[in-house]
């Protein structure tokens, strides 16, 4: 995971309690506990050499950047309709499609 992503994902928490206060979820994800759980996994995340899918789009052809084109439109959507909330679903979201797609290329490759 890219350190500015680490950084957006983080920083984002407490804003997001600061302007939704009504949000439950991120007041157990600020707790200092969990908190801390979060980091060690971030930092472990930061460290696992798991290939992350580039958001280069060089030339524009569907097929090839189907995922990339996904992400964004999904990103896009998600930052329109919840705003700051959308910030750390953001960042899950592309570790989660990377994984995923490391699954299936390993598949597809064996």
């Amino acid at each position: 995971l890219p350190t500015p992503a680490n950084t957006l994902f983080f920083t984002s928490l407490p804003l997001i309690d600061f302007t939704h206060s009504n949000f439950e979820f991120i007041k157990f994800l600020i707790n200092p506990w969990i908190f801390v759980v979060l980091c060690f996994l971030s930092a472990y995340v930061m460290n696992a050499e798991i290939p992350l899918f580039s958001l280069k789009i060089k030339n524009f052809s569907f097929a090839k950047y189907k995922l990339q084109i996904f992400f964004l439109a999904i990103s896009v959507l998600m930052l329109i309709f919840l705003q700051i909330v959308a910030v750390p679903l953001i960042i899950l979201i592309y570790v989660l499609l990377s994984v995923f797609n490391n699954i299936i290329n390993k598949k597809a490759s064996v």
